[in-house]
């Protein structure tokens, strides 16, 4: 009787142990199965990714890489060749973004007539670079940057226009990343047509970076729709970071006397 029992209760472990098996297979199968079709939802919407500056990152479909001014040459080393433009600068703001370093340019008609859709981003990696006596303070980069479009733009931001975003909006299989954000049409058209700023910044440890979108108001293009995808990409790798850390942080709250 009492080797009965005992096999009885090693059949019932058993039987426990292949029963935990199972769950944690179906949990892990399932995990995989909604990694994998979110990952054909990014590939369905999403351009593959542009690396640069110790950066990932992948924007909707419909944008287009403008390419830097290339390096000019001088045969005159007494004189140097001057700096080009670059054409990656917006001309409908009347200044420079600084800190810029990728910049894209998408079709986004308004009623049949031709207009455009753009994307930056910037970060204060050159300020990190910079030897500390000879440099602007890094950690004002964000503050400062959204001092100067804010009036070049004329946007009228404050405090509360601000709200912390998280992307992708459901935790899980994939890391959350956190932005500040805020939407605002401004009053200052380009080629005729109304804008739409979409401003996100997020800080990786030292490093500062803003993503802007300037979309048509009234466009039928569903680029809005596809930025929280082009969000959750953007990848701190590590080299010229700044020192960045890989983990996520939510920025500090913009400061009133920053136009914000």
């Amino acid at each position: 009787m009492r080797h009965y029992t005992r096999l009885t209760a090693i059949l019932c472990g058993c039987f426990c142990l292949v029963g935990c098996f199972e769950a944690k297979y179906e949990a892990r199968l399932q995990h995989a199965n909604s990694h994998f079709k979110h990952q054909e939802v990014l590939d369905a919407n999403l351009a593959p990714p542009w690396l640069g500056n110790g950066l990932s990152f992948r924007v909707p479909k419909q944008f287009a890489l403008i390419p830097p001014a290339e390096t000019p040459s001088s045969d005159d080393k007494a004189k140097p060749a001057a700096p080009p433009l670059d054409p990656r600068q917006p001309d409908f703001l009347g200044m420079d973004l600084p800190g810029l370093v990728g910049a894209w340019k998408a079709p986004a008609p308004v009623e049949g007539q031709n207009s455009y859709a753009y994307l930056y981003l910037l970060t204060n990696q050159s300020l990190l670079a910079m030897t500390e006596q000879d440099r602007p303070n890094p950690s004002e980069f964000i503050n400062k940057t959204m001092e100067d479009l804010t009036r070049a733009s004329k946007l009228t931001l404050a405090p509360e226009s601000w709200i912390s975003e998280k992307f992708p909006k459901q935790a899980g299989f994939i890391p959350q990343v956190t932005y500040q954000s805020a939407v605002q049409e401004s009053p200052r058209e380009v080629a005729g047509q109304r804008m739409r700023y979409s401003i996100y910044q997020r800080i990786e440890g030292d490093l500062q970076i803003i993503l802007l979108f300037v979309i048509p108001t009234r466009t039928t293009e569903p680029i809005a729709d596809k930025i929280p995808l082009s969000l959750e990409t953007l990848v701190v790798q590590g080299a010229g970071g700044g020192g960045a850390a890989a983990s996520s942080s939510a920025p500090a709250a913009p400061k009133v006397g920053a136009g914000l």
